[in-house]
């Protein structure tokens, strides 16, 4: 549980970055908030949690290890949750995120571009 939440803050890192460079003062202001973040934290450990919570219940020692019984939650872990949680979703998080925010970038470069281009306008 504790890998997968580290693994979580990454792609909390990239919101956050593209909160930060959000137009709407609105939503930037939000995500500003000290207790949206704490429950940002709180949610995501919650929910990895309570995800996690039943192999303790599918799980069996065998000779000294612990070990997956063999069930259709094993599968699902094995073939849906571990490959969404440590590659496909964390990529595609932080990626689109990331691209959201060179794209905000890029629309505040433009119109700095624009109003000093209209500034130069005005003086001429």
């Amino acid at each position: 549980m504790t890998t997968v939440s580290a693994i979580s803050f990454p792609c909390w890192a990239a919101f956050d970055q593209y909160v930060s460079t959000c137009h709407e003062a609105s939503f930037r202001n939000r995500w500003r908030s000290m207790r949206e973040v704490k429950m940002a934290i709180i949610g995501t450990i919650l929910f990895w949690t309570i995800v996690y919570v039943p192999i303790i219940f599918n799980s069996s020692i065998i000779n000294g290890s612990c070990n997956l019984t063999d069930n259709p939650y094993r599968k699902f872990i094995n073939f849906f949750l571990t490959p969404l949680v440590y590659t496909n979703g964390s990529l595609t998080i932080i990626i689109l995120f990331t691209r959201r925010t060179i794209r905000n970038l890029r629309a505040t470069t433009l119109v700095n571009q624009r109003d000093l281009v209209y500034k130069i306008s005005i003086q001429i």
